[in-house]
Protein backbone atom coordinates (compact mmCIF):
# COMPACT_ATOMS: atom_id res chain seq x y z
CA UNK A 1 0.00 0.00 0.00
CA UNK A 2 2.93 2.55 0.88
CA UNK A 3 4.43 1.31 -2.44
CA UNK A 4 1.41 1.98 -4.12
CA UNK A 5 1.15 5.48 -2.82
CA UNK A 6 4.28 6.55 -3.99
CA UNK A 7 3.95 5.87 -7.14
CA UNK A 8 0.97 7.52 -7.58
CA UNK A 9 2.79 10.14 -5.93
CA UNK A 10 5.28 10.44 -8.86
CA UNK A 11 8.05 9.62 -6.54
CA UNK A 12 9.71 7.54 -9.08
CA UNK A 13 8.22 9.17 -11.78
CA UNK A 14 6.32 6.73 -14.97
CA UNK A 15 6.48 2.83 -14.08
CA UNK A 16 7.58 1.34 -17.09
CA UNK A 17 8.94 -2.29 -15.67
CA UNK A 18 7.87 -4.70 -12.89
CA UNK A 19 9.78 -7.81 -11.54
CA UNK A 20 7.77 -9.52 -9.11
CA UNK A 21 8.79 -13.23 -7.40
CA UNK A 22 6.70 -15.46 -5.36
CA UNK A 23 8.85 -18.70 -4.21
CA UNK A 24 7.79 -21.15 -1.92
CA UNK A 25 9.06 -23.80 0.59
CA UNK A 26 9.93 -26.99 -1.09
CA UNK A 27 6.84 -29.56 0.10
CA UNK A 28 8.21 -32.84 0.78
CA UNK A 29 4.69 -34.29 2.21
CA UNK A 30 3.28 -35.16 -1.56
CA UNK A 31 0.19 -32.77 -0.44
CA UNK A 32 1.21 -29.92 -3.06
CA UNK A 33 1.53 -32.61 -6.21
CA UNK A 34 -2.37 -33.50 -5.17
CA UNK A 35 -3.46 -30.04 -4.56
CA UNK A 36 -1.39 -28.86 -7.80
CA UNK A 37 -3.65 -30.96 -9.98
CA UNK A 38 -6.76 -28.55 -9.21
CA UNK A 39 -5.26 -25.49 -8.75
CA UNK A 40 -5.30 -24.42 -12.39
CA UNK A 41 -1.53 -24.16 -12.75
CA UNK A 42 1.34 -22.10 -11.26
CA UNK A 43 0.14 -19.01 -13.25
CA UNK A 44 -3.29 -18.80 -12.01
CA UNK A 45 -2.86 -20.09 -8.84
CA UNK A 46 0.11 -18.08 -7.27
CA UNK A 47 1.42 -15.54 -10.31
CA UNK A 48 -2.59 -14.25 -10.40
CA UNK A 49 -1.45 -11.88 -7.20
CA UNK A 50 1.42 -10.58 -8.51
CA UNK A 51 -0.69 -9.54 -11.81
CA UNK A 52 -2.70 -8.26 -9.31
CA UNK A 53 0.04 -5.67 -7.85
CA UNK A 54 0.73 -5.19 -11.43
CA UNK A 55 -2.26 -3.84 -12.29
CA UNK A 56 -2.42 -1.72 -8.97
CA UNK A 57 1.18 0.10 -9.96
CA UNK A 58 0.42 0.35 -13.60
CA UNK A 59 -3.26 1.21 -13.55
CA UNK A 60 -5.90 -0.76 -13.43
CA UNK A 61 -7.45 -0.09 -16.98
CA UNK A 62 -3.77 -0.95 -18.59
CA UNK A 63 -4.56 -4.15 -21.07
CA UNK A 64 -2.25 -6.59 -22.54
CA UNK A 65 -0.19 -6.51 -25.88
CA UNK A 66 1.57 -9.87 -25.57
CA UNK A 67 2.75 -12.88 -23.59
CA UNK A 68 5.13 -15.56 -23.03
CA UNK A 69 5.87 -18.29 -20.36
CA UNK A 70 7.99 -20.85 -19.86
CA UNK A 71 8.71 -23.56 -16.90
CA UNK A 72 10.19 -26.33 -15.48
CA UNK A 73 9.31 -29.74 -13.29
CA UNK A 74 12.71 -29.26 -11.36
CA UNK A 75 11.57 -30.94 -8.06
CA UNK A 76 7.66 -32.09 -8.35
CA UNK A 77 8.56 -34.13 -11.40
CA UNK A 78 4.74 -35.28 -11.16
CA UNK A 79 3.74 -32.20 -12.38
CA UNK A 80 4.81 -32.74 -15.73
CA UNK A 81 2.19 -35.30 -16.12
CA UNK A 82 -0.85 -32.57 -16.30
CA UNK A 83 1.19 -29.70 -18.03
CA UNK A 84 2.51 -27.18 -14.68
CA UNK A 85 5.92 -26.31 -14.19
CA UNK A 86 7.30 -26.17 -10.02
CA UNK A 87 9.44 -23.13 -11.49
CA UNK A 88 8.15 -20.83 -13.57
CA UNK A 89 9.07 -17.53 -15.60
CA UNK A 90 5.71 -14.95 -17.83
CA UNK A 91 6.87 -12.08 -19.20
CA UNK A 92 3.96 -9.69 -20.30
CA UNK A 93 3.61 -6.72 -22.27
CA UNK A 94 1.50 -3.65 -21.84
CA UNK A 95 -0.49 -1.59 -24.32
CA UNK A 96 1.48 1.60 -23.70
CA UNK A 97 5.01 0.18 -23.52
CA UNK A 98 5.26 -1.12 -19.87
CA UNK A 99 6.04 -4.51 -19.04
CA UNK A 100 6.12 -7.23 -16.41
CA UNK A 101 8.35 -9.97 -15.65
CA UNK A 102 7.04 -12.89 -12.97
CA UNK A 103 8.90 -15.82 -11.48
CA UNK A 104 7.78 -18.40 -9.50
CA UNK A 105 8.56 -21.29 -7.73
CA UNK A 106 7.65 -24.01 -5.24
CA UNK A 107 10.88 -25.50 -4.95
CA UNK A 108 13.07 -22.53 -2.60
CA UNK A 109 14.94 -24.47 0.86
CA UNK A 110 15.27 -21.59 2.90
CA UNK A 111 11.80 -20.12 3.14
CA UNK A 112 9.00 -17.84 1.60
CA UNK A 113 10.74 -15.74 -0.73
CA UNK A 114 7.94 -12.98 -2.21
CA UNK A 115 9.91 -9.25 -3.75
CA UNK A 116 8.48 -6.76 -6.06
CA UNK A 117 10.70 -4.47 -7.92
CA UNK A 118 9.30 -1.26 -9.91
CA UNK A 119 10.88 0.43 -12.14
CA UNK A 120 9.99 3.96 -13.14
CA UNK A 121 11.70 7.07 -15.72
CA UNK A 122 12.48 8.56 -12.41
CA UNK A 123 13.68 6.25 -9.83
CA UNK A 124 12.80 2.51 -8.52
CA UNK A 125 11.04 1.12 -5.45
CA UNK A 126 12.17 -2.37 -4.16
CA UNK A 127 10.45 -4.29 -1.77
CA UNK A 128 11.14 -6.60 0.38
CA UNK A 129 14.62 -8.45 -1.75
CA UNK A 130 15.80 -10.14 0.98
CA UNK A 131 13.14 -11.84 2.99
CA UNK A 132 13.16 -11.23 6.72
CA UNK A 133 11.72 -13.10 9.52
CA UNK A 134 12.05 -10.36 12.06
CA UNK A 135 15.03 -7.63 12.63
CA UNK A 136 17.20 -10.60 13.82
CA UNK A 137 20.88 -11.46 12.04
CA UNK A 138 22.62 -14.14 12.79
CA UNK A 139 26.79 -13.99 12.80
CA UNK A 140 28.65 -17.49 13.48
CA UNK A 141 30.96 -19.19 11.53
CA UNK A 142 28.97 -19.41 8.67
CA UNK A 143 29.10 -15.69 7.85
CA UNK A 144 26.01 -13.31 8.47
CA UNK A 145 22.52 -13.91 7.60
CA UNK A 146 18.76 -13.88 8.42
CA UNK A 147 15.85 -16.36 8.82
CA UNK A 148 12.95 -16.01 6.20
CA UNK A 149 9.28 -16.16 6.89
CA UNK A 150 8.67 -20.07 6.51
CA UNK A 151 5.40 -19.71 4.35
CA UNK A 152 3.15 -17.30 2.46
CA UNK A 153 0.51 -16.98 5.32
CA UNK A 154 2.56 -16.34 7.85
CA UNK A 155 4.37 -13.72 5.08
CA UNK A 156 0.99 -12.18 4.48
CA UNK A 157 -1.11 -12.31 8.14
CA UNK A 158 -1.19 -8.28 8.10
CA UNK A 159 -2.33 -7.90 4.71
CA UNK A 160 -5.55 -10.28 5.05
CA UNK A 161 -6.72 -8.64 8.32
CA UNK A 162 -6.26 -5.26 6.04
CA UNK A 163 -8.01 -7.03 3.16
CA UNK A 164 -11.18 -7.80 5.38
CA UNK A 165 -11.07 -4.51 7.00
CA UNK A 166 -11.24 -2.87 3.22
CA UNK A 167 -14.01 -5.25 2.53
CA UNK A 168 -15.97 -5.32 5.30
CA UNK A 169 -15.69 -1.43 5.38
CA UNK A 170 -17.09 -1.20 1.54
CA UNK A 171 -20.22 -3.27 2.16
CA UNK A 172 -21.10 -1.90 5.84
CA UNK A 173 -19.88 1.49 5.37
CA UNK A 174 -20.16 2.31 1.55
CA UNK A 175 -16.64 3.13 1.25
CA UNK A 176 -14.76 2.62 -1.99
CA UNK A 177 -13.20 -0.41 -2.69
CA UNK A 178 -9.04 0.07 -3.57
CA UNK A 179 -9.49 -1.57 -6.43
CA UNK A 180 -12.02 -2.25 -9.43
CA UNK A 181 -13.46 -5.96 -9.47
CA UNK A 182 -13.58 -5.90 -13.46
CA UNK A 183 -9.54 -5.75 -12.50
CA UNK A 184 -9.31 -8.80 -10.98
CA UNK A 185 -10.95 -10.13 -14.64
CA UNK A 186 -7.80 -8.49 -16.37
CA UNK A 187 -5.56 -10.53 -14.00
CA UNK A 188 -7.58 -13.81 -14.62
CA UNK A 189 -7.24 -13.38 -18.24
CA UNK A 190 -3.69 -13.01 -18.58
CA UNK A 191 -2.86 -15.84 -15.78
CA UNK A 192 -4.73 -18.20 -17.99
CA UNK A 193 -3.11 -16.81 -20.98
CA UNK A 194 0.43 -17.26 -19.27
CA UNK A 195 -0.82 -21.38 -18.24
CA UNK A 196 -1.61 -21.71 -21.65
CA UNK A 197 1.49 -20.37 -22.93
CA UNK A 198 3.74 -22.33 -20.76
CA UNK A 199 2.31 -25.70 -21.99
CA UNK A 200 1.87 -24.35 -25.92
CA UNK A 201 5.41 -22.55 -25.72
CA UNK A 202 3.51 -20.21 -27.89
CA UNK A 203 3.72 -16.40 -28.24
CA UNK A 204 0.25 -15.25 -26.91
CA UNK A 205 -1.13 -11.62 -28.47
CA UNK A 206 -4.28 -9.15 -27.52
CA UNK A 207 -5.55 -6.57 -29.32
CA UNK A 208 -5.36 -2.91 -27.93
CA UNK A 209 -9.03 -3.90 -26.15
CA UNK A 210 -7.05 -6.98 -24.35
CA UNK A 211 -8.62 -9.65 -26.21
CA UNK A 212 -6.54 -12.52 -27.00
CA UNK A 213 -6.08 -12.61 -30.89
CA UNK A 214 -6.66 -15.80 -32.09
CA UNK A 215 -5.30 -17.60 -35.10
Amino acid sequence: MQARKKVQAGEIGTPIVLRSQGCELLDKSGFFVQYAKVSGGIFVDTTIHDIDLTLSFFGEDIKPKALWATGIAAMHKELAEFNDADNAVGVVEFWGGKIAYYYHSRTTTHGYDNCTEIMGTAGKLSINLVPTMNRIQISDASGIRNEAMPSWSDRYEGAFVTELKDFTAAILDGTELPMKLTSAMTSLKIALALQESLVTGKKIEFDENGNKITA
